[in-house]
């Protein structure tokens, strides 16, 4: 999640001119890390994706406190209202409808168990926006965190998101 800086040179600058102006920003950003990207590397180094994907694995608190600083870092730190957390479902999920074995969801415990890929995609929304308020209530306590997604699961509201 970074600005592109041969179109947005200074995108800090950018937002605060739509302030002036009396809107609000919002931006998308997706929780998958392609290869060309400069937090794949990391990513990858700390075993931070669903392998073999480029999703980030969210259910590791770690990984999602990492997504949130790279948010942070580079769009609530200067003064990005919203995020579109698009992409939550994520798309595309290569086990979706397949029974695999393993547990990425809890990196601690080695037991092997038969899951559906399903399991790790219904609630993958509510950690992706599970991550964002927990670092935005920490870091702006007097901001109200609200984020946009496209996909949803039950107790996924208290963080302060809405499907669309």
């Amino acid at each position: 999640p970074q600005f592109d800086m041969d179109k947005y040179p200074n995108a800090s600058q950018m937002v605060q001119q739509l302030h002036a102006m009396h809107f609000q920003f919002m931006i998308s950003v997706w929780p998958q890390y392609g290869k060309n990207t400069s937090f794949y590397e990391e990513c990858a180094q700390n075993n931070y994706l669903i392998s073999p994907t480029e999703w980030l694995n969210v259910y590791r608190r770690d990984a999602a406190s990492m997504y949130y600083a790279f948010i942070n870092a580079s769009m609530f730190s200067i003064d990005v209202d919203y995020i579109w957390a698009d992409s939550t479902e994520p798309d595309n999920f290569p086990n979706r409808n397949r029974k695999f074995v393993g547990n990425v969801a809890d990196t601690a415990n080695d037991t092997l168990v038969t899951l559906s890929g399903n399991v790790l995609m219904s609630p993958y929304s509510k950690y992706v926006i599970q991550s964002l308020s927990d670092g935005y209530r920490r870091d702006y306590p007097r901001k109200r965190m609200f984020a946009l997604t496209r996909s949803g699961t039950a107790g996924q509201e208290k963080y302060g998101s809405t499907i669309w």
